[in-house]
């Protein structure tokens, strides 16, 4: 869930973003990005996989981002983050015609873009 408040008016909003309908849960990481204009942010989710013994072990099953929109609060898109390695940093762009997600991993340290598609 993300939220956004609004403290000049004193209102709130809730969003439950979507989740795995294999049951999987997810943990919000504290990487998060807001584009220069304030209208949207990318938010990092891990991926939490539970096994199935006595012990109960909770372990990374990957990463997701979810690029939400801040004014009406909606999700534009989640990207499901495919390489096998800890993302290092996160920035989001919102312009008139796109929306660009930039992300860069610990091993290598380069910056890769991603243009964002509207669900």
């Amino acid at each position: 869930m993300v939220s956004r408040v609004d403290l000049e008016v004193q209102t709130g909003e809730k969003l439950f973003l979507p989740s795995d309908p294999k049951g999987t849960s997810y943990s919000i990481t504290p990487r998060t990005a807001v584009s220069s204009d304030g209208e949207v942010f990318a938010v990092e989710r891990s991926i939490l996989t539970r096994s199935p013994s006595l012990r109960d072990t909770v372990t990374l099953g990957g990463t997701d981002v979810a690029v939400v929109q801040v004014r009406p609060l909606r999700l534009i898109s989640t990207i499901k983050l495919t390489k096998p390695d800890f993302l290092d940093g996160l920035a989001v762009y919102h312009g008139r015609d796109k929306t660009l997600l930039y992300e860069r991993w610990a091993l290598g340290g380069q910056w890769e873009l991603l243009e964002v598609s509207p669900r």
